[in-house]
């Protein structure tokens, strides 16, 4: 969600992109990108909410997915699952507190906080867990707070074949 505006805006894995006005543009050859990159994610706040389609972020406020599947395999559980109609509300209020970019091995790392975000979601699970056969579904419904996501965004590629316009 809010890692693919990074993806969006930093990696350099597509041959031209056409920034909005909005968007600082930072130089690949300026010894401070990481600065700029972390101060344009935060800029971009307001904009996130309802997606920026020409870099293909998706909105935010709030961000919807139809379906997801899920597994979870450890020595106590073996899990599997699927999510409907998952909404997650609140992500757009995010603050990048952290960015270190690597241009030449194409890698973003970095930390974000979301101080409140909701997850609404239709879920079936079915497994074992603690060596108890777990069966059901039903309405997730959560609220979290003071979320802190450390985050690794690699492009093999790296920026060769950058060209981003205007």
């Amino acid at each position: 969600m809010i890692l693919s505006i990074l993806s969006a805006i930093l990696m350099c894995n597509v041959n031209a992109v056409v920034l909005p006005n909005f968007i600082e543009k930072c130089s690949l050859n300026d010894p401070n990108i990481s600065t700029c990159i972390l101060n344009t994610g935060n800029s971009i706040k307001p904009y996130v909410g309802n997606g920026i389609k020409t870099i293909g972020v998706p909105r935010l406020n709030p961000f919807r997915y139809p379906y997801v599947n899920f597994t979870h395999t450890s020595f106590i559980s073996d899990l599997q699952g699927s999510i409907f109609d998952l909404i997650l509300d609140g992500l757009h209020d995010y603050e990048i507190t952290k960015i270190n970019f690597d241009p030449q091995n194409g890698i973003v790392t970095g930390n974000l906080i979301v101080p409140f975000w909701k997850l609404l979601a239709f879920y079936t699970v079915n497994g074992v867990l603690a060596q108890i056969r777990v069966v059901g579904n039903g309405i997730a419904n959560a609220n979290f707070i003071q979320t802190n996501c450390e985050f690794i965004i690699s492009n093999p590629y790296g920026c060769d074949n950058l060209d981003v316009k205007n």
